[in-house]
């Protein structure tokens, strides 16, 4: 398809219009950089478009019911052109992609990237993280856990934090600007926590109580439980499915989910909490034998998500279980020092208005 109708163009501009006389001075006035400003709002332009400082992301997203890209690179570049132009962002600093269907766990990117990578710094709530525009499908940062992130910070002082499926580490730095004593960031891709470190080490978080374990979630979660260990709060934000060659086995989260927040709520201490999130359509939570979950999903959606509600999320308390459990000889705190200091601007987190 090589023309955009000009009725699709003119509804385009006016969506992208509409949205930036709301969206934009909600960004200012909570120091937000990076936001979604258009949502695949209206049917017939399936796009995500999403602003990172002077950057633009924009994704096709493909069709549940079809198996190629609706509409096709073409009409991507078109539409990403008229994005550009009518926010005033250079054409250069904006980036086109299509978000396909996990189809087998595989997310093969078809993107149409520039030649080479775009790689910029974004400021949220005082941290800083590293956001890679260019060379993977995702960016970095998921913007639709920014309220997630601070709660992770409101719940992380003077306590022993897991990230489980730790992606960049945006949840550890949250955990270690909080005033966490340890964080552990475990990821299966060792890339992945390269990006975590760098993002911790650029938040000032240095030294043996911030720690990286390259390994499989599960993996590590049943060797933990036989050391004893126990943590405090627990971030589990896991994918949607996995197959990669360094697995024990195929992970499906509808299938595995009860097994996985069974695994997690062993390492937590007595007045632990786990925070288990999905960002699976049609995901419902299957527990049994386990605290309640109270469903926080209403609370962490922030007002750029607000029409499309990306995550669900939950909260399971050992506080309010009625578990009794003694402190473990061999518990995370035992074995971790002091966190960095929490910054001052993190009263500044923003929340959904």
């Amino acid at each position: 398809m090589t023309e955009v109708p000009s009725g699709q163009k003119n509804a385009f501009v006016q969506a992208i219009k509409r949205r930036q006389r709301h969206l934009w001075p909600w960004a200012r006035r909570h120091g937000i950089e990076a936001f979604r400003l258009y949502d695949a709002d209206q049917g017939d332009i399936p796009i995500e478009l999403d602003v990172y400082g002077n950057y633009l992301h924009v994704c096709e997203i493909e069709r549940e019911d079809t198996g190629s890209a609706l509409y096709g690179p073409q009409w991507r570049f078109i539409m990403t052109d008229i994005a550009a132009r009518t926010l005033g962002v250079p054409g250069e600093r904006a980036v086109t992609k299509l978000r396909p269907r996990r189809r087998g766990g595989e997310a093969a990117d078809d993107s149409l990237l520039p030649s080479g990578s775009i790689q910029t710094w974004i400021h949220e709530a005082g941290l800083q993280f590293r956001i890679n525009l260019t060379d993977y499908l995702d960016t970095g940062l998921f913007l639709h856990h920014r309220i997630t992130r601070g709660m992770v910070a409101d719940l992380s002082m003077n306590r022993n934090v897991l990230n489980l499926f730790c992606y960049s580490g945006s949840f550890s730095v949250y955990a270690a600007a909080g005033g966490a004593l340890s964080t552990t960031s475990v990821d299966l891709s060792g890339n992945y926590l390269r990006w975590a470190r760098e993002n911790m080490e650029a938040n000032g978080a240095i030294g043996g109580m911030h720690t990286y374990v390259q390994q499989d979630a599960m993996q590590f979660l049943r060797e933990q439980k036989n050391t004893g260990t126990r943590y405090d709060l627990i971030i589990c934000d896991p994918p949607t499915f996995s197959n990669s060659r360094s697995m024990e086995s195929v992970f499906d989260l509808k299938r595995d989910h009860p097994q996985l927040i069974t695994a997690c709520l062993s390492l937590l201490s007595t007045n632990g909490q786990l925070l288990f999130s999905s960002n699976t359509s049609g995901f419902r939570l299957r527990t049994r034998d386990t605290p309640r979950a109270v469903n926080l999903t209403n609370q962490t959606i922030p007002e750029d998500f607000a029409r499309s509600r990306p995550h669900q999320l939950w909260m399971f308390d050992m506080a309010s279980s009625g578990i009794k459990r003694k402190p473990p000889g061999d518990s995370a705190s035992s074995r971790h020092g002091k966190s960095v200091a929490r910054p001052r601007s993190r009263n500044r987190r923003p929340r959904r208005q």
